[in-house]
């Protein structure tokens, strides 16, 4: 049977006094048994997210931009106009 098990990688990371004792003191008050290490994954996890998000909204923006895209979705959304007006008697 396959593992489950992630595979992981050991690091070293440097961080400045206050983060560090910041993200300790975080994690006691919140009573939570998270662990540092934990906290670090979440944190880097959720900045990758928001990095791969906005690749790809600057990507549909520049979509915005490209005059041959725009004319393609014209010309579609036009050839679509009469079954749209169709289905919108039928609703």
């Amino acid at each position: 049977m396959p593992s489950t098990e992630l595979k992981t990688r050991a690091t070293t990371v440097r961080l400045p006094s206050d983060v560090y004792d910041e993200a300790r003191s975080t994690l006691a008050s919140r009573g939570s048994s998270a662990s540092l290490n934990e906290l670090f994954v979440e944190a880097i996890s959720a900045y990758l997210h928001q990095q791969r998000r906005t690749q790809i909204d600057s990507e549909f923006a520049g979509m915005a931009l490209d005059m041959d895209y725009q004319q393609l979705c014209s010309e579609l959304a036009a050839e679509f106009d009469a079954s749209d007006a169709d289905l919108a008697h039928v609703l």
